[in-house]
């Protein structure tokens, strides 16, 4: 149940720092969102405002002695719970990962607080705030709804979509005209959001509902919930319609072998004859496979080296299933409802590989038995790793130009930890001829790794 989740997500977040569990990495202590005053009111034991006097650190409770801060105020207005004298000691973690709300001295706030351990605690997962930006907290308040006048559901609908160019992230857009239902306690409730996406029930017998939104189809939609209200409070839901579908598949060679770091690209049908098509990519991984998330729907053209190409030929132009000419391309038609896999593509029988193999060495002319090599021409990123002996064999596209760079990631062996070292990068032209064992020197100190883009040649 929603309430039921927000109370935890408050109470772990509350207690964290006081059970010493809380990571110090900030994103132990992402909140479920901050919940609306009309719910987060009757799911605390004490809100109230007041003005900082004082903020110490301490050892925290006597039975979890973890880092706290104890801040205390003069008592303005109580609106919730039993406080004693005009001052308050409230409990709140220092901050980050342990998800401590920041108090300064001399300020006014509002602060939701829950009791652990004969304590008052607070964070940021809570409504505290500071008092100048809680005016919808003391509008409602200070306009509580009369004993008896039932219970409210009320919330959104967005669409998030995800745009085919890389840059993570998403357009949200209400959705109106969506049906919602609400059911429980013998009753069904109807209705549509407006314009802005928003809905709202009210006058309802306090008790548990569920709450259903009738959103388009698609795999990653959020539009179900089941929420219990009580009387004058409310339960505020975000139904979300995510159309966005996941394609993935394999590509081969033309012997049907898996084609590992190679570029695939995802692009719009109707940018297929644009100098610089936008759109997604992703590397093979070793076994081939590649897979895009959340691709909304259209019409796409699937291939290798289709989007700002260097040469057109290192590897060549591929279309899915495996053609030359995007005329004879299979379109990739992407609708709302189901995800899309197993699109292979087979490799064209001119991009003929050739391997490539040599030894790394130390300065002193040791063999580097951790290092990593690096084969790289924009479109394709080939990357092995050395054996005992410093031996390391990577595969190329003939007639392609690419960089290869070997470098080490300062790996531990027992009580040494190795030094992190790269070889300079240079420019490789491969040809159908076997090509001569190539020997590459950590001569450069730091960590340097080839980028996704080729540097210019040295």
């Amino acid at each position: 149940m929603r309430r039921a989740l927000h109370s935890r997500i408050i109470w772990w977040c509350l207690t964290a720092a006081v059970l010493g569990l809380a990571s110090t990495d900030a994103r132990a202590c992402d909140c479920a969102g901050s919940p609306q005053p009309c719910e987060a009111f009757w799911q605390i034991d004490a809100v109230f405002t007041g003005t900082v006097i004082s903020v110490e650190r301490g050892e925290g409770t006597a039975k979890y002695q973890t880092p706290q801060l104890f801040v205390r105020l003069q008592i303005a207005d109580i609106f919730r719970g039993e406080l004693v004298g005009s001052e308050v000691e409230v409990i709140t973690g220092m901050g980050g990962g342990d998800c401590g709300y920041h108090f300064e001295r001399g300020k006014q706030y509002l602060v939701y607080a829950s009791k652990f351990e004969n304590h008052l605690h607070t964070g940021i997962c809570t409504r505290t705030r500071l008092l100048s930006e809680a005016a919808d907290d003391l509008k409602f308040f200070y306009n509580m709804p009369a004993v008896g006048s039932g219970s409210i559901i009320l919330g959104s609908v967005h669409r998030y979509l995800l745009p085919l160019e890389d840059d993570e992230r998403y357009r949200v857009t209400p959705l109106s005209s969506v049906k919602v239902t609400v059911d429980g306690l013998g009753k069904h409730f109807e209705a549509e959001t407006d314009r802005d996406g928003k809905f709202e029930f009210t006058q309802l017998e306090p008790g548990t509902y569920k709450v259903r939104a009738a959103l388009p189809p698609s795999p990653r939609n959020y539009g179900e919930s089941e929420v219990t209200v009580v009387d004058r409070g409310c339960a505020y839901l975000d139904f979300v319609n995510r159309p966005g579908v996941n394609i993935s598949g394999k590509v081969v060679d033309p012997s049907g072998k898996a084609a590992a770091g190679l570029k695939i690209h995802l692009i719009s049908a109707n940018e297929a004859m644009a100098v610089a098509p936008k759109g997604k990519w992703r590397f093979t991984t070793t076994e081939g496979r590649y897979s895009f998330d959340n691709v909304p729907p259209g019409d796409y053209l699937l291939g290798i080296n289709l989007i700002n190409s260097r040469d057109s030929q290192c590897p060549p132009h591929t279309y899915f299933p495996g053609v030359a000419d995007s005329a004879a391309a299979t379109l990739i038609t992407i609708k709302e409802a189901q995800d899309m896999n197993d699109l292979n593509i087979k490799l064209l029988p001119d991009a003929d590989e050739v391997e490539i193999e040599g030894t790394v060495l130390w300065l002193n002319g040791t063999p580097a038995t951790h290092a990593a090599l690096s084969l790289n021409n924009g479109i394709m990123n080939r990357q092995t790793g050395t054996d005992i002996s410093g031996h390391f064999v990577l595969k190329g596209v003939a007639g392609c130009t690419y960089q290869i760079m070997s470098f080490t990631y300062g790996v531990r062996t027992g009580n040494i930890i190795e030094e992190m070292r790269h070889s300079e990068p240079f420019t490789l032209t491969l040809t159908r001829q076997k090509q001569p064992p190539l020997k590459l020197v950590l001569t450069s100190p730091g960590f340097m790794h080839q980028d996704d883009e080729p540097r210019s040649p040295r």
